[in-house]
């Protein structure tokens, strides 16, 4: 029993990632929750339709705010 957190699993690598855990948790059984961070909700949605119902995957929306050259950035979770 695993859980496993992909940020920008929108884009092209984190899309593959999920992809194979998901594959590999329903075929051999690992039992692994994946938790796709992205910043658009619809798109992740879109994206990854075909895991909707499955309990363990969850889509995340998170931004990121990027500050002045003095303060660092933040990922905040909505």
């Amino acid at each position: 029993d695993k859980n496993v957190l992909i940020t920008g699993a929108s884009g092209m690598v984190g899309t593959c990632m999920v992809d194979v855990l998901m594959y590999c948790s329903e075929t051999m059984h690992l039992n692994c929750t994946v938790f796709a961070v992205g910043r658009n909700e619809q798109r992740g949605l879109e994206r990854f339709a075909r895991y909707a119902d499955n309990a363990n995957f969850k889509f995340v929306v998170a931004e990121t705010l990027l500050g002045n050259k003095e303060s660092n950035n933040l990922l905040v979770f909505v």
